[in-house]
């Protein structure tokens, strides 16, 4: 699978996926825990998910400050830079 550019619209559609939602579902401000009921196996999942797209990996270290989308697209962002 070819991996896509990361960009807020294509984590949002990513993430969307996973979860089975329009992507209009998805903001910033939502929150993964208690918007999109994802527990920490579907984070881990997720996690795996968007690296499998994306190729940017957030250290376990981060994972648990990760409560909404973008926090989760913000921690990828920062990830890409560094892995550049």
């Amino acid at each position: 699978m070819m991996q896509q550019q990361l960009t807020w619209e294509t984590c949002r559609d990513r993430v969307a996926e996973f979860l089975g939602v329009e992507s209009a579902e998805v903001a910033r401000s939502t929150h993964l825990f208690n918007e999109l009921a994802i527990d920490s196996l579907g984070i881990f999942s997720l996690g795996m998910h968007l690296i499998e797209a994306f190729g940017v990996k957030v250290p376990l270290s981060e994972v648990s400050s990760i409560a909404t989308v973008g926090d989760l697209y913000e921690a990828m962002e920062r990830h890409r830079e560094v892995e550049a």
